[in-house]
């Protein structure tokens, strides 16, 4: 997703929703059934809630949203900015994103980093360079403000399958762990990583 180039760093805090509540819209996403399963997901199995919101991501006159809702658009990819950005957002539900790419984007949104960036992914993943598509390099750069206090979480939401950003059908991710596959497509809800993740960033959020 979209968030594996920003700057901002929510694991520091500015990046957090308040009180670890999202309010959120459906703007123009067909696929609104995804959208409110991810949601519920992550609501009923992590200190953050998702709250459906009147306002359609645009401030009626004179009043300030605090927080802006979060805004589900229809487009041609799966991409989401990282954490709360203090203005309109939006998570963009392409026709090829199923559930799992959807609560992989509304992950970034929370404040999640994808796995394979956390400065100890050299330990558990091998980056073959030489088969990235040319301009998707900053994909798989380490981010040092990724969080590595927890285990190394193949299973995670958050985990890119071994084929991102393939330029040429070959892995792009490889486990180093004998048995593990990488392959995103059996992925289906959150793991027990993902749920301590955002609970270890959102814990005593009033």
């Amino acid at each position: 997703g979209g968030g594996t180039s920003k700057e901002l760093t929510a694991r520091l805090g500015n990046g957090l929703w308040p009180k670890a509540m999202v309010p959120y819209v459906i703007e123009s996403a067909p696929k609104a059934h995804l959208i409110a399963e991810a949601t519920r997901i992550w609501s009923e199995q992590t200190a953050i809630k998702f709250v459906a919101s009147e306002f359609l991501g645009k401030a009626p006159s004179g009043v300030p949203l605090d927080p802006w809702p979060l805004v589900f658009v229809d487009g041609k990819v799966c991409s989401s900015h990282l954490g709360y950005q203090h203005r309109r957002q939006t998570v963009t539900v392409g026709a090829g994103c199923d559930l799992a790419r959807v609560l992989h984007e509304t992950g970034h949104a929370i404040g999640l980093f994808n796995e394979h960036t956390r400065p100890d992914r050299d330990d558990y993943i091998e980056v073959l360079h030489e088969n990235i598509e040319d301009g998707m390099e900053f994909n798989f750069a380490i981010n040092r403000a990724a969080d590595t206090a927890r285990p190394y979480d193949y299973a995670s939401i958050m985990h890119c399958g071994g084929f991102i950003f393939s330029k040429n059908g070959k892995p792009t991710l490889r486990a180093k762990k004998p048995g593990v596959s990488l392959d995103y497509s059996v992925k289906k809800t959150i793991s027990p990583g993902d749920i301590a993740a955002v609970n270890a960033l959102y814990r005593g959020a009033h």
